[in-house]
């Protein structure tokens, strides 16, 4: 098991087959990351998960919106700044995403990691964070 979290970094907004896709996509990427021994922070599936459950007893939604942009960019840089690293999705849109764009600001700015992968490509991205940490200790 690693220890410390990764920031997951994917698009929702920009996401073509839309926002609950998006969620239920990275959500099955950040399980397989998991059961590799790599925690992860990822906004999408915190937020979208928030937001659900942000209404009464009537259905009525209260005060949290998922596209509040800056909003919950402020609020996911707490998690950003804990971060042992950024992991970027290449989902559909994560290229054209703003948010993903503003996370790598992010990380570059920090001298963080940042790890680019497709989705399936879980057990390769554990494989390669596990590799870098053990090399870390000869550096």
């Amino acid at each position: 098991m690693y220890k410390g979290y990764f920031y997951l970094a994917s698009p929702y907004t920009k996401f073509k087959q839309g926002y609950h896709a998006a969620y239920r996509e990275i959500a099955i990427t950040a399980g397989a990351l998991a059961s590799h021994g790599i925690a992860t922070f990822s906004p999408v599936v915190y937020t979208h998960t928030l937001c659900q459950f942000d209404a009464d007893k009537d259905g009525n939604h209260n005060y949290l919106n998922p596209t509040d942009h800056d909003f919950w960019m402020e609020y996911d840089s707490q998690f950003a700044q804990q971060a042992e690293g950024l992991l970027v999705c290449k989902m559909d849109g994560w290229d054209v995403s703003v948010g993903v764009q503003m996370e790598i600001d992010w990380f570059t700015k920090m001298g963080k990691p940042i790890y680019y992968f497709s989705p399936g490509e879980e057990d390769g991205l554990a494989h390669s964070i596990m590799e870098d940490k053990f090399l870390e200790q000869f550096d």
